[in-house]
């Protein structure tokens, strides 16, 4: 018993200048698999389903079939929006798992013991949904559509939402389900479960556990990795 685990790994990355961020390597690992071990040494993942472009699944099962996991693991296509890529991978999770973690392949700062933390948050605390995230260090403003500001939201109790996002298995297939039915796209798995009227838990993660988006952000992760396999 344990965790299954879908790493969302099918986005365009447009915003990277022709940089294949996920394949990119830092201190000789892809950034996908710096995010795949960090799995495998929490010690409570039951299979990782790797969802991608169908492009890259042959390259990402060679990277995974050499980094000798001795986990359970496939890849598969992904859909045409992000909730459709996480269902292929819900599709192919182990019935048997506990909860399902979705994580973004483009956060490879993720360490094995915010893993675990929310693991247990979930399971053994039995909360049923819990995501990491960390509070914004700047001030928001809401602004319209000319660029006027709107409001000021009270900064303490703003939280910017990270990946990994933690939830029972049936919960989440439940809140799959209730989408799909209603027709619903989501950007953030959080969403399917606010919509059945779940609570989410936030597990403070870390600073560090950035998601890259542009080349400034492989800068950023280099060094923060560098730093931790120091």
């Amino acid at each position: 018993m344990g965790a299954s685990v879908i790493i969302a790994a099918a986005g365009t990355a447009s915003r990277m200048q022709g940089t294949d961020k996920i394949m990119y390597k830092i201190n000789g690992k892809e950034v996908l698999l710096h995010s795949v071990l960090a799995f495998k040494n929490a010690g409570c993942t039951d299979k990782i389903v790797v969802v991608t472009s169908a492009d890259k699944i042959e390259k990402i099962t060679d990277i995974l079939n050499n980094a000798e996991l001795n986990l359970p693991f496939e890849v598969v296509r992904g859909g045409e929006t992000r909730q459709k890529s996480v269902l292929n991978g819900l599709g192919r999770c182990c019935d048997s798992s506990d909860c399902i973690m979705i994580h973004d392949a483009a956060r490879p700062m993720i360490s094995p013991e915010l893993i675990k933390e929310l693991y247990k948050k979930v399971v053994d605390e039995k909360i049923g949904a819990a995501a990491v995230g960390v509070k914004v260090k700047d001030t928001i403003k809401e602004v319209s559509e000319s660029g006027v500001i709107l409001s000021t939201p009270d900064r303490n109790s703003l939280v910017a939402i990270q990946t990994p996002q933690c939830f029972e298995t049936a919960l989440y297939k439940k809140a799959f389900e209730e989408a799909e039915k209603q027709g619903r796209d989501y950007t953030d798995d959080c969403q399917l479960v606010e919509a059945i009227g779940k609570s989410v838990y936030v597990v403070e993660g870390d600073y560090k556990n950035i998601k890259i988006t542009t080349p400034d952000d492989l800068i950023l992760a280099e060094t923060f990795l560098k730093e931790r396999e120091k």
